[in-house]
Parts: structure tokens; C-alpha cells; sequence
């Protein structure tokens, strides 16, 4: 992946892919079962994409057989280099960038070329296509954030139904695109749509990163100890509902003396001077008190009754 990004420019050809595929298997073997490491696939057997118990395997998709795996590498290496989006494009062949990426996953992991980490290779590939068409856009852009919204990631996140579109697709007959002509809309169509929830996932990250700098800044200007600092930090990386965090049950005067290995009455001190130096909010009243890092927009997770 670090490859694929920092060196998203240069070119793509197959002894980078089988460098790659050696990365991953280092010992020659998958789990205990040795592999053809560094080179493709040569087996005679079909090359199928199954799950489920042994025995009753469920068959998803059947790749093109070892013999053919080459002139299909080929010829999408050929369009992956023909259709990057910067100069070198030749006229007519540019595509959107989001699209192409979509289509360079559905096309390699239709291949298969290797036989094993075809899936991981594949999703580095998605981003490098990412990060070739933000520098497209803006030469001056660190194609390392594609990360921030990486494809790699969200996919991972919502494997099945990454999977369950991935197969669809691959059920439509073939490879892809050019190599058959099938339509490739419907996982286009996922792609885009998986590709908007990472980067609104993205946004959450990057409004939680800029709201805790900034909370971290207004304390850092506040006369607080240190344990006072430790609960902060506390309450800051618990997050809040919206980032799919918090701090459960609130901040109480009996879990500040137990974190921070101090009294009560200490406790009660030391909560009273960040309320009032407004780096906490209060929630509740009475035996209900709780305390809050006070971060504009942070919700807290409601207490059960």
C-alpha cells in the first residue's frame, strides 16, 4: 500500500504486481499450505472463489484457467497505463477517476491472477488509481491521503456486502469492461456509493482531530495539574456518539478519584475548577451529576434509566 501510494506515478507492470504478491508471503506459504509466491498462478485446477464449510463450499465465481491468466494481465496492464488519468492518456481513453478505480478492482480481482493475496493487491490497486487521479486534479496534493478515505479501508469495513457486489458482478459473466464488454454499472454504481460513506467517514475523523486540537489548545492556556490533564485526555479519546464513541456513563465524582487515585473531596475540587474554567459541561443533578468534556457539537451517550 505504501508503494502503490508514495509511487502512485509510476508505471505498473507485472514484476511490481509479483514484488507486491512476494511482500505478503514471505515464508513461501499460506497459513501452512505452500504457494507459488512472486510469479502467477500455474495450477491446472479452476481457479475458484469459494466460502462456507468444508464440504459444503458455497461457489461464487470461477476465474479464467492458470493458461489464459497472462494475455488477461496484459491486456489489463495495458488499459490500467492507457486510461491513467495524466498526460500520458491518449486521446478519447480518459475515464472518471472514482469509475476507473472501481473497474480496475472488479477487473483484477475477476482475474486473479495469483494464488493467494489477490484481494489485498487488489484494493492497493483501487487506491493507487485513487491517488493518480487526485494528483491529476492537483499536482500540489499528498496522494498519502488517500488513506484518510482509502477504498482499502471501507471495504474491509463492510466486507459482506463489499463481497456480496463483488460477486454479483463477477456473475454477470467474466472479467470486465473491456475484456467481455458486460455491463460493470451495478458495481460501479456500489463503488461510487461506498466511496461517498468513506469520505463522510473521513470527515467525521478530520472534525474530531481539529475539534480535540483545538480543545487541547484552550486547556493548554488553563493552569490544570496533572490529573486533571489525565481525565481530559480520557474524556477527549472516548470521543462522542456521533464519531460512534463516548464516555459511557459520563464523567462522576467517583470515577475522577478512581482514575486518577485521589479522594472524593479532592475530586469534587478538581471537577469544580475545569467546569469553571469551561472545559467541562455538567449533565444531570443530584446523584444524576455527570460531567462532559465541553467540546461543541459532542454528544454523550444517554443514560440508561
Amino acid at each position: 500500500m505504501q508503494d502503490a501510494l508514495a509511487n502512485h506515478s509510476a508505471a505498473l507492470d507485472l514484476d511490481r504486481l509479483c514484488r507486491w504478491q512476494s511482500a505478503l508471503f514471505p515464508g513461501g506459504t499460506s497459513g501452512i499450505t505452500r504457494i507459488a509466491v512472486g510469479r502467477m498462478r500455474h495450477h491446472g485446477n479452476a481457479m475458484q472463489i469459494v466460502s462456507g464449510a468444508l464440504a459444503r463450499e458455497v461457489v461464487h465465481y470461477e476465474a479464467p484457467p492458470s493458461a489464459q491468466v497472462a494475455a488477461h494481465m496484459d491486456r489489463f496492464l495495458e488499459w490500467f497505463e492507457r486510461t491513467r488519468p495524466t498526460g500520458r492518456a491518449t486521446a478519447g481513453a480518459a475515464v472518471n477517476g472514482i469509475a476507473r478505480a472501481a473497474l480496475v478492482h472488479l477487473w483484477f480481482e475477476s482475474i486473479h491472477p495469483f494464488e493467494d493475496g489477490n484481494g489485498r493487491l487488489g484494493r492497493a490497486l483501487a487506491d493507487m488509481a485513487l491517488a493518480q487521479d487526485m494528483h491529476a486534479q492537483d499536482p500540489q496534493a499528498n496522494p498519502a491521503l488517500v488513506r484518510v478515505y482509502g477504498m482499502a479501508r471501507q471495504m474491509l469495513k463492510t466486507r459482506a456486502a463489499y463481497y456480496d457486489a463483488l460477486n454479483h458482478a463477477q456473475r454477470l459473466r467474466g472479467i470486465a469492461h473491456e475484456a467481455t464488454g458486460i455491463d460493470v454499472t451495478p458495481w460501479v454504481l456500489w463503488f461510487v456509493q461506498a466511496f461517498t460513506r468513506a469520505c463522510m467517514t473521513s470527515q467525521v475523523v478530520v472534525r474530531d482531530a481539529t475539534d480535540k486540537a483545538q480543545f487541547r489548545l484552550r486547556a493548554a492556556q488553563c493552569q490544570t495539574n496533572e490529573r486533571q490533564r489525565k481525565v481530559l485526555e480520557r474524556l477527549l479519546e472516548a470521543g462522542h456518539v456521533g464519531s460512534g464513541g463516548g464516555f459511557l456513563g459520563g464523567m462522576t465524582n467517583e470515577k475522577y478519584a478512581k482514575i486518577t487515585g485521589t479522594s472524593k473531596a479532592t475530586a469534587t475540587r478538581d471537577l469544580a475548577d475545569l467546569l469553571a474554567h469551561g472545559l467541562l459541561r455538567v449533565e444531570g443533578v443530584g446523584k444524576a451529576t455527570r460531567y462532559a468534556v465541553n467540546v461543541p457539537g459532542w454528544q454523550q451517550p444517554a443514560l440508561k434509566p
